[in-house]
């Protein structure tokens, strides 16, 4: 059972949530939004709905992450034919 979340901390939570949103770092969203990060890990401990709105923003940082790493990665690996590596890549035109 979770206590009833007061105003003045539901509207803490939604701003940090906001800055959440827009930085992937918890210390630099709380510094943003003026609270302590131990504050915002006291929250998903006690409110299940912060919770659950922090774990969803976390989860598409992590997704954001992954896909950039697996771009990146990507772009290092050659394109190969006939086990050499070809400069460019053109289309061939259908028979």
């Amino acid at each position: 059972m979770t206590p009833q979340t007061r105003p003045k901390t539901l509207a803490r939570q939604v701003r940090f949530l906001v800055e959440f949103q827009r930085l992937p770092s918890v210390t630099r969203a709380a510094a943003q939004a003026d609270l302590p990060r131990g504050t915002i890990y006291m929250w998903r401990h006690v409110h299940a709905e912060f919770k659950a709105a922090f774990d969803q923003i976390a989860s598409e940082h992590a997704h954001r992450r992954d896909v950039k790493r697996i771009t990146r990665c990507l772009s290092y690996l050659p394109v190969l034919q006939n086990d050499l590596p070809i400069k460019s890549i053109a289309w061939a035109s259908s028979p």
